[in-house]
């Protein structure tokens, strides 16, 4: 990262613990309000929040960029089976179907399956919007995907 990111990336921070402090002091506000005031503070702490979102969104893609030029720093993330159907909200057999037709190619180790989480979010960004709810039609779709792909 060279100095001109890294001041960059000190201003955003303070700018986000600036955000959190004034954010904190309204929300430990204890004074009576007028409804009217109430709702003034109420509009000024949702900017305030959204102030801090775009603070996060600014450190992450530094964030990013960093373990892009750091070979070392892969940010994988290994899933179970179970973890997946849960992430997929889909049963044991739906799982087992997508792995057959070769929807989702999973890293066996030893006696169980793990999955990359970026694998996951590919899967799901491919096959969004299909009706993959029995292994004839996760078939059709897959094949229909592989030919349009």
């Amino acid at each position: 990262m060279s100095e001109k990111e890294i001041e960059e990336r000190k201003a955003i921070l303070e700018e986000h613990n600036r955000l959190l402090d004034e954010y904190n002091r309204l929300c430990d506000n204890k004074n009576l309000l007028t409804s009217q005031e109430w709702q003034r503070q109420e509009e000024k702490k949702k900017s305030i929040l959204l102030k801090i979102d775009r603070c996060k969104a600014m450190e992450q893609s530094f964030d990013d960029d960093s373990n892009k030029s750091d070979p070392s720093i892969f940010g994988l993330q290994m899933l179970k089976m179970e973890e997946v159907q849960t992430l997929l909200n889909c049963s044991y057999e739906s799982l087992r179907n997508f792995i057959e037709i070769g929807m989702l190619k999973p890293i066996k180790t030893g006696k169980c399956y793990m999955f990359i989480q970026s694998d996951i979010a590919e899967f799901q960004q491919k096959y969004k919007g299909y009706d993959l709810s029995n292994y004839q039609k996760a078939l059709l779709v897959y094949n229909e995907v592989l030919s349009n792909g």
